[in-house]
């Protein structure tokens, strides 16, 4: 019994050491990065989409801005619980794809420069979403748009995107598939995850 004792309390002190040498060490800068050329790709084919048009409907004089950093998407979007929906349909987003969405959607990321874009401003947002500072710099028609990371499947022809947009009352959510097709990508799937 002692020598449990003994032996916890050395476990114990050696753990309270460790914690205080991370706390230490020099802390290091935050890992930055930027979509890859195969996201971006994605990101400019959703803003050439109809389906993107249709977002524009209610907006016909709008100051269209993309915010300059991915939206991390961990906050309750449930690709697994979207893709049982998506499978009765026949649109089931492939494992591989899921994976790697969940797996870069966590973090926010640079979008980058974005060939191909027209009428698109790109602006540096709060990660919060929408803002007050944004509406009184482009108007109250003004459409602010977050993306997601993108998620591909291994041979890259799926890709898996969520875009949130905000106006200024209302704002929703879609998570979009894409499909390769000849060199370019094609919107396959769109579902709805949010919208107020």
């Amino acid at each position: 019994m002692k020598a449990a004792f003994v032996f916890a309390a050395i476990a114990t002190a050696m753990a309270l050491c460790a914690a205080a040498q991370v706390g230490d060490t020099p802390a290091t800068e935050p890992r930055h990065c930027v979509m890859s050329a195969g996201e971006q790709a994605v990101v400019v084919a959703y803003f050439n989409t109809p389906t993107f048009s249709k977002h524009l409907l209610g907006f016909p004089h709008v100051a269209t801005t993309l915010a300059d950093t991915t939206q991390p998407t961990a906050t309750g979007l449930d690709l697994n619980f979207v893709n049982l929906q998506l499978s009765v349909t026949g649109d089931a987003i492939p494992g591989d794809a899921r994976s790697d969405f969940n797996r870069k959607a966590r973090e926010s990321c640079g979008v980058g420069p974005l060939a191909g874009l027209r009428n698109v401003h790109v602006v540096s947002i709060p990660a919060n979403g929408s803002s007050p500072v944004f509406h009184r710099r482009y108007g109250k028609n003004g459409l602010l748009v977050r993306v997601s990371r993108v998620g591909f499947n291994r041979a890259s022809t799926i890709a898996v995107m969520h875009v949130s947009y905000y106006a200024e009352h209302s704002g929703g959510g879609c998570l979009y598939v894409f499909e390769r097709k000849a060199g370019r990508w094609v919107m396959k799937t769109e579902f709805r995850t949010w919208t107020t």
